[in-house]
């Protein structure tokens, strides 16, 4: 794995993932927590360098609960290999990205994290990883939230990517 690099300029990170993926089929895979902006940073650079995205949103097919305790548990994963391997070269972003694309047994070319930061430049959902356990003993998220938390202390995918894009919230 390359060192991880982190970009605040979104013009930069394109043309980093450019010269990191020319010539060959990439995956590129865009994680990052619930509402960090993996979306809207996947449609950016999708613009500037033509390649598809997909978005794991769009393949779910069943809500968390009764029986189904995982985000990849709510996902056609039939459907989204196929997808998968129908386009070139591709964007893939969601929460838990990596561990999907694990599932799926397809290896990414390049890993970027999307860190969102308030005002003084910190990392918003670093406090996430902080609270000790009984999570729920301070706050009461989403079972999607809980999960994704789960994903990152177990998986630490912030300290694991090829980059990391940071961003200001307005």
């Amino acid at each position: 794995m390359i060192p991880t690099v982190e970009f605040h300029d979104l013009e930069e990170l394109t043309q980093w993932i450019i010269s990191r993926t020319q010539g060959e089929r990439s995956v590129i895979a865009i994680d990052g927590f619930t509402d960090s902006g993996k979306t809207t940073l996947s449609a950016a650079i999708a613009e500037k360098t033509g390649l598809s995205v997909l978005h794991l949103d769009d393949f779910v097919v069943q809500q968390l609960g009764d029986g189904v305790f995982t985000y990849a548990d709510t996902l056609n994963f039939h459907a989204l290999k196929t997808e998968i391997s129908k386009v070139g070269s591709l964007i893939v972003e969601g929460v838990t990205v990596r561990e999907i694309l694990r599932q799926l047994q397809i290896t990414q070319s390049l890993d970027v994290y999307v860190k969102r930061l308030n005002s003084e430049f910190e990392w918003q959902d670093a406090l996430e990883l902080t609270i000790p356990h009984p999570i729920d003993a301070y706050v009461s998220p989403s079972k999607l939230r809980v999960l994704v938390r789960n994903y990152h202390r177990a998986n630490r995918p912030h300290e694991q990517s090829d980059a990391i894009f940071s961003w200001i919230e307005p």
